[in-house]
């Protein structure tokens, strides 16, 4: 008769502390998996719409710079054909005497090297952004991996597979990885 008069806490007692239990990481595994599975799919997404931002930057850094150069060397063309035509139309007629003090008096037109210098600037910063993308790219991709492998991330996205950036590099760069070696100073080739 004293079994029958617990009370329901005590009958259950077990039960109950074990339902809570399981109640209690219940509410904190489904929110954490939530968030988890989010941060992966947006970092995705995120360095999909990142490569596809590089892939427009170089693109763009390519044809801005081609460009430059083309109106670059179109000018130089362009001077070299006037010039020579100028100088010879003046001294033509004179016969020699006199040439050489009247191109010393006279102002002749002179090769304007800003294009180039705008060239190089051009060149200088579309390379330097397009390598500040890449490594924008990269980091995303390092964030993402890490949680990969790292506790408690790994145990909602660690069987994702592991995000693989393309970074664009040269056969020079490749190389020099590839042995260690950098030895290459000539700025010039001749």
């Amino acid at each position: 008769m004293e079994n029958q008069g617990r009370s329901f806490w005590q009958k259950n007692k077990s039960f109950i502390i074990i339902g809570g239990v399981i109640a209690l990481l219940l509410m904190i595994y489904v929110p954490m998996s939530i968030s988890y599975s989010n941060y992966a799919n947006r970092t995705e997404e995120t360095a999909l719409a990142k490569i596809d931002a590089c892939k427009v930057d170089y693109d763009a850094m390519w044809k801005i710079i081609q460009q430059q150069a083309g109106v670059t060397e179109h000018y130089e063309e362009s001077f070299k054909e006037i010039y020579t035509k100028l100088i010879a139309g003046r001294y033509s007629d004179k016969n020699g005497r006199g040439a050489l003090m009247s191109w010393i008096q006279e102002d002749n037109p002179t090769f304007d090297s800003k294009l180039f210098d705008k060239l190089m600037t051009t060149i200088e910063s579309q390379r330097s952004d397009f390598a500040t993308r890449q490594k924008e790219l990269i980091s995303i991709g390092a964030d993402y991996n890490r949680n990969r492998v790292t506790f408690p991330a790994s145990w909602f996205i660690g069987d994702r597979p592991r995000m693989e950036v393309t970074i664009i590099t040269s056969t020079k760069t490749e190389k020099t990885y590839e042995t260690g070696i950098d030895d290459d100073v000539t700025l010039f080739s001749k």
